[in-house]
């Protein structure tokens, strides 16, 4: 019997460019926590990206308060198939506080409001 419990807290569609000739595909995303044993004890947070069958999902390995480090884990798992999430979380000036991160919003200059850090982003692509 497996003991780690998957709790989504967000879904919707996200895009991804194929890095091997930039097209954009479309996709699903769902990001949420992961706990563990009967009591459901929380264990870290998760970032899952569904695209063409295929299902991509990455782990907060240290078990930190933030969302950021599943999304890094899921970058490299997609990055092995020749993709890259185009999501606000992704981009370099994205930042979150120690209050945010848990509840998977940051900010980026310029917006008055914190966004998702799966909220679909353009990315430059150098």
């Amino acid at each position: 019997m497996r003991w780690e419990h998957f709790e989504p807290k967000k879904s919707g569609t996200c895009q991804l460019q194929k890095t091997t000739d930039n097209t954009i595909l479309s996709g699903e995303y769902e990001r949420g926590i992961v706990t563990t044993g009967k009591s459901r004890v929380f264990h870290g947070y998760y970032v899952r990206v569904d695209i063409d069958g295929e299902t991509v999902t990455g782990f907060d390995p240290i078990h930190s308060e933030s969302y950021h480090l599943a999304l890094q884990n899921c970058n490299a798992q997609l990055a092995e198939k020749d993709l890259r999430l185009l999501v606000a979380g992704n981009v370099p000036e994205y930042s979150e506080s120690a209050m945010s991160g848990g509840s998977g919003y940051g900010y980026l200059p310029g917006h008055k409001k914190a966004i998702d850090i799966m909220t679909s982003y353009p990315l430059d692509n150098g």
